[in-house]
């Protein structure tokens, strides 16, 4: 099939002129592949592709990443049925974690899993659920390492990343998943944060929303996020103020 290019840009036409590149309306294009005797089809949607709803919400997103989990992995190649064991408690604690706090969980994918906190489902304490919900994430982490008997250098440890703005979601019979470039920002984040480190952006910091009151923060700092060829201002948690009942 002849494959044409589609060119795209935010350059003028004069530009677009001096290269001798043509741009192609689609008319055009479904025109070059009729001469070619290729049918142009409209693509039909399946019945579960009709089902599938998209919207945007305005919420707190972090992603939990088991920073050495290829190690991991490549350490317990002969036990994979522990491994698989390890992987499904990791799981379940962080998605407990996130759902007493009242925020939602996505499934686990690559190295970690996608967690939110609606605006409109919190009103204005859903930052406060979500940073405090990480620092829980570490300290379950901690107590599983403690329940397995790992030590420092098969020991899981995992870093996280959050930020705020428009989250965008697809559902599917009640099943909300995110997407959009805010879910890939926190994932690309998170690769920053060393053992244990829990990265919040600094708008969050700064959101009147947001309870300082209750944790032990570091200064701001810029960090680069991974896989986006940008820095961030962020600042470290590394502690809260008073007793939240950790478990």
């Amino acid at each position: 099939m002849m494959k044409i290019k589609i060119y795209k840009s935010r350059i003028s036409k004069k530009s677009y002129s001096n290269w001798k590149v043509k741009r192609f309306t689609r008319e055009e294009i479904d025109r070059e592949l009729e001469k070619k005797g290729l049918k142009v089809k409209n693509k039909k949607l399946s019945g579960e592709e009709k089902s599938i709803k998209e919207y945007s919400e305005e919420a707190v997103v972090g992603y939990c990443r088991i920073r050495n989990f290829k190690n991991i992995i490549l350490k317990m190649k002969t036990e994979r049925e522990l491994f698989s064991d390890y992987l499904n408690q990791f799981i379940k604690a962080i998605t407990e974690i996130v759902e007493m706090e009242g925020g939602e969980t996505n499934r686990f994918s690559e190295d970690g899993i996608l967690f939110y906190f609606k605006k409109g489902k919190h009103k204005k304490d859903y930052l406060t659920r979500a940073v405090l919900s990480s620092f829980r994430m570490r300290y379950r982490m901690n107590k599983l390492n403690r329940k397995w008997k790992t030590i420092r250098d098969d020991a899981w440890t995992i870093g996280v990343g959050i930020d705020m703005g428009t989250a965008y979601f697809k559902t599917f019979e009640n099943s909300s998943t995110l997407t959009g470039e805010l879910a890939n920002m926190v994932i690309g984040l998170s690769n920053s944060a060393g053992n244990g480190q829990i990265l919040i952006s600094d708008k969050i910091f700064n959101d009147v929303d947001f309870d300082k009151s209750l944790f032990q923060i570091k200064e701001a700092r810029h960090v680069p996020v991974h896989g986006k060829g940008y820095v961030l201002k962020v600042r470290e948690v590394i502690g809260v103020n008073k007793d939240v009942g950790l478990v």
